[in-house]
């Protein structure tokens, strides 16, 4: 028993000196260098699963400006004679052209020398009817121009009573007037102005 005993001793003696020995000799260097390995490829895998980083966006580019508007402007023609410049025009106030004169009036005819006028029978037949049946008078002032062979051109310059027909009947009883014209260097002329009043009386 004791001998048994001293060779187990011995033997575990002898296993314990071995660990030691590869301990010292660093025959468990290969154990480590594993251990190393699986933490670098643990850092590995987590590197490969991060996502890499966007890339930043492309700067946007401005549109190139467009090209300047260049005019072409023709070369000067030496063949033609130059322009004379043109000497300043000094303004001077000019008056404006006075108006033509007005024709003279004709002259008017105050004591006109009647050669025919008309008579009772004229007026009889040219008095109002409506008036003549009213029996209603009336006043008539006639505006007239004489003309070269003595009649007048007449218009109604005034009428009374209106409204009962005494203008139109003493426009047509003017055409029984004739005056005796004037005259220049022997010729009779028209143009002289006279008034003429008519009176419609009933007898």
């Amino acid at each position: 028993m004791v001998r048994l005993r001293l060779i187990s001793m011995g033997l575990a003696s002898l296993v314990v000196a071995g660990i030691i020995y590869l301990a010292v000799t660093q025959r468990f260097s290969a154990v480590t260098d594993i251990f190393e390995d699986l933490d670098a490829i643990k850092v590995e895998i987590e590197e490969k699963e991060k996502p890499p980083p966007p890339p930043p966006p492309p700067p946007r580019e401005r549109p190139p400006p467009p090209p300047p508007i260049t005019q072409r402007i023709p070369p000067p023609d030496l063949s033609a004679p130059p322009t004379p410049t043109p000497l300043p025009v000094q303004e001077r106030a000019v008056n404006p052209p006075a108006p033509p004169p007005a024709p003279p009036a004709p002259p008017v005819i105050t004591s006109p020398q009647w050669l025919e006028r008309p008579n009772a029978r004229d007026f009889e037949r040219f008095y109002p009817s409506r008036a003549l049946e009213r029996e209603r008078q009336g006043r008539v002032v006639l505006d007239c121009v004489v003309r070269a062979d003595g009649r007048i051109n007449c218009s109604v310059s005034s009428e009374d009573p209106s409204g009962w027909g005494f203008g139109d009947a003493a426009l047509r009883i003017s055409e029984r007037f004739r005056m005796s014209p004037q005259t220049v260097n022997g010729e009779p002329t028209e143009g002289g102005r006279v008034r003429v009043p008519i009176q419609f009386r009933l007898q």
